[in-house]
């Protein structure tokens, strides 16, 4: 019996597009991709389990000999250097047209609880989040996702070049090769990037013929030059992040350089794994085979281990403690201005 028998509405009828396009299309891309990035972590997570596993022994041995002064040096490092990507970011805020009542504690709020979206699959999530908390504090979408976007490629095409420091260790020649090469094109681009008439003019463009408006005002050379600098400063303290880990492990210092890029370019392959949240497994990987064939693979697990665990600290106590001081001053503003308040979390949906 059909629906229109038993009293029900009818059904409604296929709807086929006179030009004959397949509207399911679009979906099953979706649920492919979707399928594929699902299988991608899964196979990331079982690398990093086994690989943890399998060495755990020395892994374990290799936590009992770390110190509470490297583990609280390497924490500062790495806070320090999260704070010039985000020096950075506002910078290219500024760049582009920041309003002039998003000030910098708007800035930190946004910036922190954004970058929890990384640990969702996908690279899309950071600005996603970014885009609604600006909107609700004078920033219009372009500029916010624009930033974000010149913000990712400065931060690849800076650490290319910091990455060089790979260079000094023993690597494997066609690493040697991967960093050379990926340091020649990060100058490249990184010029790309801060020159107005560069990325930002196809990206104006882009956003005209896709919206009908592109961003508000033409990039200022001199702001996102100083933006590249900042990113470049926030690798040198990565990796001495990375260096302060292992110190106590037996690295000496004239083989820091060497562990600062190789951690560098972890990092980075992290990044181009857009499928994976914050490049897991990659990242790990990567330090396996730079790192390792310095200090061991048990110890470049070590390694891992720990800086990931620091940085997920780090992230989630400055987007907690900067997005509650968030909530509490839209509150106090929209009080002022009989305007509705955001609820708490609102903005990272």
């Amino acid at each position: 019996m059909t629906a229109a028998d038993d009293g029900g509405p009818p059904p409604a009828p296929d709807v086929v597009p006179a030009d004959g396009t397949d509207l399911s299309a679009p979906r099953r891309a979706s649920a492919r991709s979707t399928a594929v990035r699902v299988v991608l972590l899964v196979v990331a997570v079982g690398f990093s389990v086994v690989s943890l596993r399998s060495a755990w022994t020395d892994v374990r041995a290799d936590l009992d000999r770390l110190t509470v002064t490297a583990v609280a040096v390497s924490a500062l490092a790495l806070v320090l250097g999260f704070c010039l990507l985000f020096a950075a970011w506002f910078r290219m805020l500024g760049a582009m047209g920041r309003d002039e009542r998003f000030g910098v504690l708007d800035g930190a709020e946004v910036y922190a609880v954004g970058q929890l979206g990384k640990y969702v699959p996908g690279a899309v999530w950071p600005a996603v989040i970014q885009s609604q908390m600006g909107a609700r504090r004078h920033m219009g979408w372009r500029v916010m996702v624009g930033a974000y976007t010149m913000l990712v490629v400065l931060t690849i095409t800076t650490g290319a070049e910091a990455s060089l420091g790979t260079l000094t260790g023993p690597v494997e020649p066609w690493i040697r090769w991967v960093v050379v090469a990926g340091a020649v094109l990060g100058v490249v681009l990184t010029w790309a990037t801060v020159h107005p008439d560069a990325l930002h003019r196809q990206l104006d463009r882009l956003l005209v013929r896709v919206t009908g408006a592109g961003f508000p005002e033409r990039l200022d050379l001199r702001a996102a030059a100083e933006a590249a600098l900042l990113c470049l400063g926030a690798w040198i303290l990565l990796g001495a992040h990375a260096a302060a880990i292992l110190q106590p492990l037996g690295v000496r210092p004239s083989q820091f350089v060497f562990v600062g890029g190789s951690f560098v370019l972890a990092w980075l392959a992290g990044i181009v794994a857009v499928p994976l949240p914050a490049g897991l497994g990659v990242r790990e990987a990567v330090l396996v085979v730079t790192v390792g064939s310095l200090v061991g693979r048990p110890t470049a697990i070590t390694l891992a281990v720990v800086s990931r665990l620091i940085q997920v600290v780090a992230d989630l106590v400055a987007a907690g403690v900067l997005g509650g001081i968030g909530v509490v001053r839209l509150r106090r503003r929209a009080a002022r201005e009989g305007a509705p308040t955001e609820r708490p979390g609102a903005g990272a949906v």
